[in-house]
């Protein structure tokens, strides 16, 4: 996309958060005056008659105003020369953030600022043909392991370092290094359906699997927080219409995963109809009830795909992180984001490892020594 596309895109959806800010401004302020007039008596209440008027009138002319200014300023920063907003630094941070919880209503309004799935190498998409995969990875191996990011975040969410003897790197690049393996790592739309990106997941490793430049001997999955439903979503996709790049699999491994669902998700839903019962709280449940499908999903988690409907030469590996090594505070926040209980998925004996982390946050699974050295010895 052009930096002109981008920015009026950007624009809109300026414009679009700012009547809904304003809205609810002018909705509470307006419940309240209504309310104050009630009991007010009738000589002074034509006065506040007057005033919620006036008040209605300014609330107009200020969204008004502010949607001429982001309309000319977005028509002005987009002439100007310079790379799109997404090829830079600060843009490639808001972007999946902006996805991840309005992902959907970024499709619809904004397609030009919606994330698209891909591969990614330095930056940048990966066409998966054969002269496309041939080009991102010279030193292809038979040995694929694709990371899987989570909830508003993005490919380079894997790259955050860890520290080690020899100096500092990812899980990819040691991977790489210890394993013989060559890493993937995709960027989505967090904000999806989660089953829908399974599904474009799937369809993505298909052409990978039959453009790959040498011959594939194993695929791993490594997904983080909602990856890891996104990654065992797609092999259900590929097991069910019988897509050849499932046979390669050798296994998919959880970090931090919501299998049962995320308690802050299962939070909004409940918070959004507590708001809707006064009229002075019901302009902030449409804050709430704005969140993207993605968010929606995760109060689920996997529903109804259990863990023994993954074909059966699939192991399944998932660690949970704990905040403390307390069992009883561990046991009550999680890491923070997800309770042990949820992400540790239940496999039969001998299909899988289950492993808990304390002391480990959320986001510390993407770096945490202890994460690698499992997935060294799960993987190899």
């Amino acid at each position: 996309m052009s930096r002109a596309q981008e920015m009026h895109a950007g624009g809109e959806l300026a414009v679009d958060a700012t009547r809904a800010v304003i809205g609810l401004a002018r909705d509470v302020h307006l419940t309240i005056a209504r309310d104050v007039e009630r009991f007010l008596p009738p000589p002074i209440r034509q006065v506040a008659t007057c005033h919620i008027r006036v008040v209605g009138f300014t609330y107009d002319l200020v969204e008004s105003l502010n949607v001429i200014g982001l309309r000319a300023g977005a028509l002005v920063l987009g002439a100007l020369p310079g790379p799109a907003p997404t090829r830079t630094r600060v843009g490639r941070a808001v972007q999946p953030v902006v996805n991840g919880i309005w992902g959907d209503a970024v499709l619809a309004k904004a397609s030009e600022l919606a994330v698209l799935m891909a591969l990614r190498v330095d930056h940048d998409d990966v066409t998966p043909d054969a002269e496309g995969l041939a080009d991102a990875f010279p030193k292809a191996t038979g040995h694929l392991v694709l990371f899987v990011h989570g909830l508003v975040e993005s490919d380079e969410s894997w790259f955050t370092r860890v520290g080690t003897p020899e100096g500092r790197t990812s899980f990819g690049e040691r991977l790489e290094a210890d394993l013989g393996a060559t890493a993937l790592y995709l960027r989505y739309n967090s904000g999806l359906v989660i089953a829908d990106n399974g599904a474009l997941l799937d369809t993505l490793l298909d052409a990978v699997r039959a453009a790959w430049p040498v011959p594939v001997e194993r695929i791993d999955l490594v997904g983080h927080s909602m990856g890891g439903l996104v990654a065992r979503e797609a092999v259900l996709a590929g097991a069910d219409r019988g897509a050849a790049w499932v046979d390669d699999v050798g296994s998919v491994t959880t970090l931090g995963t919501p299998h049962q669902g995320a308690p802050l998700a299962g939070m909004a839903p409940v918070g959004e109809w507590l708001l809707t019962t006064t009229a002075r709280s019901a302009p902030f449940a449409r804050l709430l009830s704005g969140r993207s499908a993605g968010i929606r999903d995760l109060t689920r988690g996997s529903g109804g795909r259990r863990p023994h409907t993954m074909p059966g030469h699939v192991a399944q590996h998932s660690m949970a992180g704990t905040l403390t090594r307390s069992a009883l505070v561990g046991w009550a926040l999680g890491d923070g984001m997800v309770r042990a209980a949820s992400a540790l998925l239940p496999v039969p004996d001998g299909a899988g490892n289950l492993d808990r982390l304390p002391g480990v946050g959320h986001q510390a699974l993407l770096r945490h020594e202890s994460v690698y050295e499992r997935l060294r010895r799960w993987l190899g």
